[in-house]
């Protein structure tokens, strides 16, 4: 017959049920964790970012000539 414990091995089987239930919590927000770590790291600019600031980014990354980068920046001033 159970003995109340659902049939999982006495006392030690709550307690292994208990840990395991600890275990996924503790996965679900490590996972959340790493993802909003990931984002924060990502190549797009932060909104509180100035056009002229992007640009000045973009310009050292390579993405875009001297000349692109003056043209764009007298057209933004």
């Amino acid at each position: 017959m159970m003995n109340g414990f659902a049939g999982c091995g006495g006392w030690y089987g709550s307690i292994f049920g208990i840990l395991i239930l600890g275990l996924i919590i503790w996965g679900f927000f490590y996972m959340i964790n790493q993802s909003r770590r990931n984002g924060s790291n990502s190549d797009y600019p932060k909104k509180d970012t100035s056009a002229i600031e992007i640009l000045k980014t973009r310009y050292a990354r390579g993405e875009i000539s001297k000349a692109e980068f003056e043209r764009m920046k007298k057209d933004l001033m």
